[in-house]
């Protein structure tokens, strides 16, 4: 068993918030460190997967959407009743409620029969849902979170409910402005993907993983689900200029090269005449790399580490770089207290600097203990 934390938790609970509140201090727009954030999130729950609206104003308008798993036709779908979505399932009475109607309607005769489930939730195999408001540090509403899971599973208890809501006031900094004077930070590649298309532009493969770097590289300015969907009107702007003429015809050149700069780091886009067999009509493979800012790698394999909250953010900070003072300004601490952390950190991970702790967190390697 766990000993207890100070303020009643367990230890491993109290870590987990405590880790989920340092992913969202990350410098990043909320949509760029949600999926990193809605991982960690869901690793606390027995859920399949989450998602997660962004929304703007008193009005709550939404802007932005992420999902852990979703497939073509249930995007689809989703597509089709958007407008029903907002108007059978109000944000206004799931903020009011703070979520609680979501379970309830769940447990109402007839949702089976309904659309939500018959065309969303039951193609991707779930039947449970729970959700709360995303405040942001002066209270107002900027979001809301989801999760989901099979009908085995049963519906999500009430203490499921109120630890999601304790999770919830963690995040409250996912909202905050990065601030502008820190140094930059490098980036290293974490994950590929292959769209195939036809001539047309449709998409004609599109794992999961296409599905999250394609919602990553259309930047905090995305819409509802512009990055979901199965065409051209998925990618960003150059690369779709970049690909008209590799899709117009056969001839000339045969492969076409984009990158795209954004919030979340670089996309790399390498598109690829192919001919498909039996017919002279071209496809193209669209193969895109994300180079992603490193900090936000660090933060998201620490997450399991036996440090302390402050120990990560030194970590996480020392990525970018910067110089002991600067570092110290960040973390609120003076120079003194600084190099007292950084000498026991070296000495408990048995590491002559943090450049070479930080390699090793790189590595996947986690010390004795985590």
């Amino acid at each position: 068993m766990n000993a207890p934390h100070p303020q009643g938790l367990p230890r491993n609970e109290a870590a987990w918030l405590a880790h989920l509140e340092l992913l969202a201090e990350l410098p990043y727009p909320a949509p760029v460190l949600m999926p990193t954030v809605l991982a960690a999130l869901r690793s606390g729950f027995n859920a399949d997967f989450g998602g997660f609206g962004l929304v703007s104003g008193e009005h709550l308008q939404p802007v932005a959407y992420w999902t852990e798993r979703m497939t073509v036709s249930a995007l689809r779908a989703l597509a089709v009743h958007q407008d029903e979505m907002f108007t059978e399932f109000p944000l206004r009475q799931q903020l009011e409620s703070d979520g609680e109607v979501v379970r309830l309607i769940q447990t109402m005769p007839g949702y089976e029969d309904h659309w939500h489930y018959r065309d969303i939730l039951g193609p991707l195999g779930m039947r449970w849902a729970m959700c709360v408001p995303v405040f942001d540090q002066q209270g107002g509403c900027d979001g809301f979170l989801y999760l989901y899971r099979r009908a085995e599973s049963g519906p999500f208890s009430n203490a499921e409910q109120a630890r999601l809501r304790a999770a919830r006031d963690r995040l409250r900094s996912l909202h905050q402005h990065p601030p502008a004077n820190l140094p930059p930070c490098p980036l290293r590649t974490a994950g590929t993907a292959v769209l195939n298309l036809d001539t047309s532009g449709h998409m004609l493969a599109k794992g999961q993983k296409a599905i999250e770097l394609l919602y990553l590289c259309h930047d905090a300015r995305m819409g509802m689900l512009d990055w979901a969907a199965d065409d051209l009107t998925a990618l960003p702007a150059p690369v779709r200029d970049m690909l008209q003429p590799l899709l117009a015809t056969s001839t000339g050149t045969d492969v076409g090269l984009c990158s795209v700069d954004v919030a979340a780091g670089r996309f790399d886009f390498r598109a690829e005449r192919l001919l498909a067999t039996g017919t002279d009509q071209p496809q193209v493979a669209v193969t895109i790399t994300h180079l992603e800012p490193t900090d936000i790698t660090v933060a998201r394999q620490l997450m399991n580490w036996p440090l302390s909250s402050q120990e990560k953010r030194l970590l996480i900070a020392s990525v970018r770089q910067p110089t002991q003072q600067q570092l110290a300004e960040h973390l609120g601490i003076t120079i003194g207290t600084l190099k007292s952390y950084i000498n026991r950190l070296q000495a408990k991970l048995a590491r002559p600097s943090r450049q070479a702790i930080i390699d090793m967190v790189l590595e996947h390697t986690s010390p004795a203990g985590a």
